[in-house]
């Protein structure tokens, strides 16, 4: 279905909207599969989060903005009850995204090389390059110290921005293209699954150590086992 590429598809269980979820429903369980069109055709929404007040972000990688639904007004296969924030710069190509504690829409600009802040209060949306060029930056995660962490795929490199100084720091690792991440106490977790596009293959869960930027590796046996998320 064509219009499936400016939908997004929520399989619900029971009150999945209503709690702030998205739930995958279990075979034993009444399946229902509900559309809401971006208002941008051709938008090409890609990554998401919920907010605090149950909204549900998210970026548009071809239609170069953020988006947000409200599940108490929209309507299935319309746009109603979403609205769009259009970048400041063309072809930044966002994809991923993340809502923070204090409910700040940070999203990573693919083509522009940037991160992104959005103050939903104010629609106010404020931009952070990266110093390394093309870095193609990917998924982001927020410390438990507020920083906004990030993976930059071809750069390899892992970034990190300090919201309240505005600046950014980036920690060299090993040739893997990381893609996802997270971070706890003591260490940055990142995957290293190449690109199985190009048949380059890493196959490695990388880590950062936060004390002393150390960086290592731990190996996956399957070989081509392109580990993300």
């Amino acid at each position: 279905m064509n219009k499936t590429k400016n939908c997004f598809l929520f399989w619900l269980m029971a009150i999945g909207l209503v709690v702030g979820a998205i739930g995958v429903a279990s075979p034993t369980l009444a399946e229902t599969i509900t559309e809401y069109l971006t208002p941008t055709s051709e938008s090409s929404p890609a990554g998401l989060d919920f907010d605090s007040k149950g909204n549900l972000w998210f970026a548009e990688v071809n239609g170069n903005k953020i988006g947000k639904l409200t599940p108490s007004k929209v309507k299935p296969g319309t746009s109603d009850g979403i609205v769009e924030y259009e970048l400041p710069h063309a072809n930044s190509k966002p994809q991923y995204l993340m809502v923070s504690r204090d409910d700040i829409v940070w999203f990573s600009e693919m083509g522009g090389n940037r991160i992104g802040r959005l103050d939903p209060a104010t629609g106010i949306i404020r931009e952070y390059d990266i110093p390394t060029p093309n870095s193609e930056p990917h998924h982001l995660f927020e410390s438990r110290d507020r920083k906004i962490w990030f993976t930059e795929f071809e750069a390899n490199k892992i970034g990190r921005l300090d919201p309240i100084m505005g600046e950014i720091k980036e920690f060299p690792v090993n040739e893997g293209h990381p893609h996802d991440l997270v971070v706890d106490d003591e260490y940055v977790w990142y995957t290293q699954g190449g690109k199985f596009w190009a048949q380059v293959f890493a196959n490695k869960i990388g880590y950062l150590e936060l004390e002393t930027g150390k960086v290592g590796e731990i190996m996956i046996p399957p070989k081509k086992s392109v580990p993300h998320g």
